[in-house]
């Protein structure tokens, strides 16, 4: 597991130095932005695998190179329905966060409007 530390410290490492090279550049030219896209891809698809081993790891008690080494055998038979099952679900939670959101929302938002309705006729009905 300190290995996968070691691997996600470095990439963010990387990622961050490529950030403070974007910010002192002015304007970027074609070659370098080729090669940034090519290197945010080349982390995305570390931080993946990273993700993956980490999980075989922590389920099989492993080393991380063996799960690395499962890690790499899996995804060579399902890729696609393993980047699918990892990006459906994703998604899934995540517009299921903000519907929940949004109707906890409502619900909140209607109940403090019937309590100030309430209160604010009781006054008037008193004074």
């Amino acid at each position: 597991m300190c290995l996968a530390g070691l691997v996600v410290a470095f990439v963010r490492l990387v990622r961050s130095l490529m950030n403070k090279a974007n910010a002192e550049q002015g304007q970027p030219g074609a070659l370098t932005i080729f090669l940034q896209a090519c290197l945010e891809s080349i982390l995305q698809a570390v931080e993946f695998l990273t993700k993956f081993t980490t999980n075989f790891a922590a389920i099989t008690g492993d080393s991380f190179c063996a799960s690395a080494i499962m890690t790499w055998n899996l995804l060579k038979r399902n890729l696609l329905s393993t980047v699918l099952v990892e990006v459906i679900s994703d998604k899934v939670l995540a517009v299921v966060m903000v519907a929940l959101t949004l109707v906890y929302g409502i619900i909140v938002i209607s109940f403090a409007l019937k309590l100030l309705n309430t209160s604010f006729i009781l006054t008037q009905f008193y004074a």
